[in-house]
């Protein structure tokens, strides 16, 4: 058995991007985490790989330590290869870290319990990569228009506060008639040149309170009533969590996880707070004896056409094989959606950008035509 060979095992890299900036969106942004998904992606990657070359968990666990460059990761995987050692199972070390969620604690546990550690694994490994894509996509979709509002922000604050007074001083030296665009524009330099430093607390204000309350209940049911609302980036939202709830149950229920206790642990994964609640409830009543496909069919967040699949896959007892068919299938359809929305907003953008400047261009040369005038006199 060639270790080295093993130690450079590296997990596959995404598709490259042309674009510096579409590099920068599509990063994993888990700042404060010590386990991102990027982390986990790579940890179980090469644990896969190491066990699946028949090396047992402890000396697996030594070479991931080793070859992890993340101090605080590393110093974590350490310490779940001593509670090993010590006679602790995988899962149960996992678990005392705290940082492994139930669903992933409870996956390799019952793959230790059947012997399929290293298929449990490889689904882990599938399923981070998904999440990982879904995650940048995501990113992608939301950050782009952020970045392209931030830059005309930027430029609309730069015209108003420099060039349009520039202008201003010239147009109150002569006596001339000014356009009603071109005094509105002033005014708009005028109030943002008195009124900007409180702007700025505002904006400071509304970041720290978003900070406090983004991990509360109200903030999540708030924001995903609110984005289901948004045209097309509410149905794109929704079916990336979605895509992420079937990627979810497709590994839990190919484990043998009992159905009430997958849409538990899928419950603990899903933030979105339309299909977080409804999971809850699902959860209850599939404990009662009723069925998923009649849970699912009471709540809107779920697609006629999945309650549909889930109903004839109960049926003829393949429900893990539909969820993972369910599951491309909304990885595709996501991709597809976010590339179209990508090359829609771009130039819709730059458009935006390009007319306000514009405006102001104008704004500024049209007393122009009025001062020649005024000097030819």
């Amino acid at each position: 058995m060639d270790i080295e060979k093993i130690r450079n095992t590296k997990a596959p890299n995404s598709e490259s991007r042309n674009s510096p900036l579409m590099q920068l969106l599509e990063k994993d942004l888990t700042i404060g985490k010590v386990w991102n998904d990027k982390a986990k992606y790579g940890y179980y990657t090469t644990l896969y790989t190491l066990l699946k070359a028949g090396l047992d968990v402890y000396t697996s666990l030594t070479i991931v330590a080793e070859e992890t460059s993340a101090k605080k990761v590393k110093e974590q995987i350490v310490l779940v290869g001593e509670h090993v050692v010590k006679g602790s199972s995988l899962s149960g070390a996992l678990h005392t870290l705290g940082s492994f969620s139930t669903y992933e604690t409870e996956t390799i546990r019952l793959g230790e319990e059947s012997g399929e550690l290293t298929l449990v694994l490889n689904q882990l490994v599938k399923y981070y990569r998904n999440r990982m894509a879904l995650r940048k996509l995501l990113t992608r979709v939301l950050a782009y228009p952020v970045f392209v509002v931030g830059v005309s922000l930027a430029v609309m604050w730069f015209m108003l506060s420099f060039v349009v007074p520039i202008f201003a001083d010239v147009f109150a030296r002569f006596d001339a008639e000014i356009p009603a665009l071109t005094q509105w524009v002033i005014s708009a330099s005028l109030w943002l040149g008195e009124w900007s430093w409180l702007l700025g607390i505002t904006a400071i204000l509304l970041v720290t309170i978003w900070m406090v309350v983004r991990k509360t209940p109200t903030y999540h049911r708030i924001s995903g009533q609110l984005w289901l609302k948004v045209p097309w980036f509410g149905q794109l939202i929704k079916d990336i969590y979605l895509a992420r709830f079937t990627q979810s149950m497709a590994l839990l229920l190919r484990t043998g996880t009992p159905l009430v206790k997958a849409i538990h642990f899928t419950q603990q994964v899903i933030t979105f707070y339309p299909i977080h609640t409804a999971l809850e409830s699902t959860g209850e009543r599939i404990a009662k004896g009723e069925s998923l496909h009649a849970c699912f069919k009471s709540f809107p967040v779920f697609p006629s056409r999945m309650v549909s699949l889930i109903k004839v896959a109960e049926e003829v007892n393949e429900l893990d094989g539909m969820m993972t068919t369910l599951s491309e299938q909304l990885e595709e359809e996501v991709a597809h959606k976010s590339a179209v929305m990508g090359a829609i907003l771009e130039p819709v953008m730059i458009v935006v950008i390009a007319v306000f400047v514009a405006v102001v261009l104008i704004s500024m040369y049209l007393p122009l035509f009025e001062l020649s005038n005024v000097i030819g006199k």
